[in-house]
């Protein structure tokens, strides 16, 4: 039995409508979570802002110096989670360097060109491409022969 042979198109283009809703709202609510995890996390952080910008202002009003071992008891298990996380991906990508290095399904980038040959490759002239630079954003609408169908300006006028 031989095994099939994947056919990767590169870039991977994942569409708007390709999308399920699912997936849409996972990610939100995953987003909305860590954003709010932040904000509980870093409340002594406000708190100091407030005090810094209330009244009397660009003033702290404790004197007190920051207690180490207090803020290093908080921060242990945040700092060792992180530590074990990093060290299982780096165990993880030297495991399959091989997988992660395989590039034969990949289909090669061409070979750098000059821009004049390129121009006559996809037949554009150079005063049409000189155009298109002074414009500040542009479309281009490419068919499946990576070939260069319509090129429009996206300038409002």
């Amino acid at each position: 039995m031989t095994p099939k042979k994947m056919l990767v198109i590169w870039p991977p283009i994942i569409h708007a409508i390709n999308i399920s809703l699912w997936i849409r709202m996972r990610d939100i609510l995953l987003t909305a979570a860590a954003w709010l995890t932040l904000i509980y996390v870093l409340h002594d952080f406000w708190q100091l802002v407030f005090d810094y910008f209330s009244d009397p202002i660009f003033q702290l009003l404790p004197d007190q110096s920051p207690n180490w071992a207090e803020l290093w008891k908080r921060v242990a298990n945040f700092f060792y989670i992180a530590i074990g996380l990093i060290t299982w991906i780096m165990v993880i990508g030297l495991l399959r360097r091989k997988i992660i290095n395989n590039t034969k399904y990949i289909h090669s980038l061409p070979a750098s060109i000059e821009m004049e040959e390129l121009e006559i490759q996809q037949g554009l002239l150079p005063k049409d491409i000189k155009h298109w630079h002074e414009l500040r954003s542009v479309s281009v609408f490419v068919n499946e022969e990576s070939r260069i169908n319509k090129i429009t300006s996206n300038e409002e006028n």
